[in-house]
């Protein structure tokens, strides 16, 4: 699937209209989806840039079996991958600017820096750092077609 195709069908996807109300925390990862025909998951990553905004935006973290216990960040805004989460590491390898890519395949695997701290929430002014991903990684027999 194209990047094109996967940012259109995971914005149709995407929950709509949530507004930060009450006790609703600043970032949180939602449960994970099975696509209904290629061998990945995805899962929402919403956040508030700072914690006084009224909404929340979000990225996707997408896990592909077949590429190791990471979770690759996607941001679908500017449709670019922007660095992954490794499980067994326990670190985010945070992509520069300039090698972040459209498709994860266009991105060579020496372009990750080593996993590291978590970065800051995108477009937080007050450098809160990211939420680290639940350690809960779905197996392929994990969720139904």
């Amino acid at each position: 699937m194209g990047a094109a195709n996967l940012s259109v069908l995971l914005l149709l996807l995407a929950p709509t209209g949530f507004s930060a109300g009450g006790d609703a925390p600043r970032q949180y990862y939602t449960s994970w989806c099975k696509h209904s025909e290629k061998p990945y998951y995805y899962r929402w990553y919403y956040f508030k840039p700072s914690a006084d905004d009224k909404e929340h935006r979000y990225h996707y973290a997408i896990y592909y079996p077949s590429r190791g216990k990471r979770m690759y960040l996607y941001n679908p805004h500017n449709k670019k991958f922007w660095g992954y989460y490794d499980v067994e590491a326990k670190g985010y390898s945070l992509l520069p600017p300039e090698r972040r890519r459209e498709r994860l395949d266009d991105i060579p695997a020496e372009a990750f820096p080593k996993p590291g701290k978590m970065p800051p929430i995108p477009d937080s002014r007050d450098g809160t750092a990211m939420l680290e991903p639940p350690n809960d990684l779905p197996k392929l027999t994990d969720l139904p077609d």
